[in-house]
């Protein structure tokens, strides 16, 4: 292997794990629209999760079982 290819080997390896953290904001600025409607889909589904538990509590409630917080 020649000088020329090591360097280039590390010069690669570098720029492998510098770009990604210099490139990172960018992707959130170019993917925000994305990003939203993931995170109100998530919302969604912890609201429904929220929902039903809410729901089984009740029922465990009116049943007399002990729920614990």
């Amino acid at each position: 292997m020649s000088g020329v290819d090591i360097a280039v080997s590390v010069i690669a390896k570098l720029l492998e794990y510098t770009a990604r953290p210099i490139l990172q904001p960018f992707d959130y600025i170019l993917h925000h629209n994305t990003n939203i409607n993931g995170l109100r889909t998530q919302i969604s589904s912890l609201d429904n999760l929220r929902l039903e538990v809410h729901q089984q509590v009740e029922v465990a409630d009116r049943n007399g079982e002990v729920v614990l917080s």
